[in-house]
Parts: C-alpha cells; structure tokens; sequence
C-alpha cells in the first residue's frame, strides 16, 4: 500500500515539473514573441537558452514585464541602480567579440582565450544582445567569492 502511494506521489511530481516547464515554454512564445515569424521566434528562444535563467529574469524585469508562471519572487542578481552588473560570459574569446561588448557600452574586466570566458561590466539593457553573438556560448551574473570565518 506504502509503494502505491510514493509511486503516486512521483508520478503527480513529474506530471508537476512537466506543467511547469510548458507553462514557460509557453509564457515565451505568448509574451515576448508575439506576432514574430517562426524563424525569429526560434533566433530568440535560441539566443534566451544562452542566459542564465536568474539574468533573463532580471532582464525581463528591467523591461517592466512581467515575471513567468511558476516564478514566485523577483531575480536575485545585483545590479546598480542603472542597471549596471558584473557577467561571467563563456565564449569564443577573440579581439572582434571584445571589441563588440564594449562598443555597446560594456567594460572587459578580465578576458581569458586559455579558459574561454570574459569578465564584464555590462548593463542588463546589452545581456540579449551579447547572448545573440555567435561566439557566445553562455552568459550568467559574475561568480563572487565566498569565505567561511
């Protein structure tokens, strides 16, 4: 009796997490890409699957738009007041990528070709745009240190 139960409370679980997951999937395609032709609205979903999920959400902040379902509170990433934030960004690290980021505005803190990422300063108005460069593979909210003691 004991099994049938943990065997329903998966499967309620899994059929939870699957809601969820469409309910994103579709809280995309009704919002943000409305009235866009199906190859632009799969540039974009290509592009948003380059940022952190955390970042997105504070971008989308940024807008004014509204949170998606299933999201219960706002984005934890520290930003200054315009907006201004340090990113990871894993990448194809070359002179051309850099020069992009900073012609929008963006300031290369530390850029490594060895272990293919850049530390910037960026503001949360340039994240989609970075994201859509070929070269990028990832951009998240800069790691930070964290010390015990």
């Amino acid at each position: 009796m004991k099994q049938g139960i943990y065997i329903f409370i998966y499967i309620v679980t899994v059929l939870s997490l699957v809601t969820v997951e469409h309910s994103f999937a579709q809280t995309l395609s009704d919002t943000s890409l409305q009235g866009r032709p199906k190859q632009q609205k799969k540039t974009c979903i290509q592009v948003q699957q380059k940022i952190d999920s955390r970042l997105f959400q504070a971008v989308r902040e940024s807008r004014g738009e509204q949170m998606d379902a299933g999201v219960l509170r706002l984005a934890k990433v520290i930003a200054d007041n315009k907006g201004n934030l340090m990113v990871d960004i894993q990448a194809d690290v070359n002179d051309v990528l850099l020069r992009k980021i900073e012609a929008l505005g963006g300031k290369i803190i530390y850029p490594s070709k060895r272990y293919h990422t850049i530390r910037a300063q960026v503001n949360l108005s340039m994240v989609e745009t970075i994201a859509g460069y070929p070269d990028v593979k990832f951009i998240e909210p800069a790691a930070t240190a964290v010390t015990n003691g």
